[in-house]
């Protein structure tokens, strides 16, 4: 099953925010309110013991809130949240269990932190907001 709606969710005192976009949710990065987290956590709500959190990996790239994330054939592209400086974090795509992820480096870098996007499967691009309200298009 195939979700492609984003969504906050809550885990003890933190806030996870860039779904990965399948069932079980996986979240890429997120904050406990002060400090961006590093971890690829799941949220599975098919277990018998319904609301289970698991981290399946700690990865630098994800240190980040806020973002997107978008599921493409078989591989997962995430990123562009917010890195603890403020500073605007990389687009990465992992195309296995979500341990290793891959920086995508046609980015363009005046591209500021991404509040919303949407894939265009036709023309097989990504198109997004960033904080300065510019929208942005890149193709894969």
């Amino acid at each position: 099953m195939v979700i492609r709606i984003p969504f906050v969710a809550e885990r003890d005192d933190l806030t996870l925010s860039v779904l990965c976009i399948v069932i079980p949710c996986t979240f890429f990065g997120g904050t406990d309110n002060s400090s961006n987290m590093n971890e690829i956590v799941r949220y599975d709500l098919s277990t018998q013991n319904s609301g289970e959190w698991t981290t399946i990996a700690k990865v630098n790239e994800a240190n980040q809130r806020g973002g997107v994330a978008f599921v493409v054939e078989d591989k997962v592209y995430a990123g562009l949240g917010e890195k603890s400086n403020g500073i605007r974090n990389g687009f990465y795509v992992s195309s296995d269990s979500l341990t290793k992820w891959e920086l995508i480096p046609s980015i363009p870098a005046q591209l500021g932190v991404i509040s919303s996007g949407v894939y265009d499967e036709q023309k097989k691009s990504f198109f997004m907001i960033d904080n300065d309200g510019k929208i942005w298009g890149n193709t894969i």
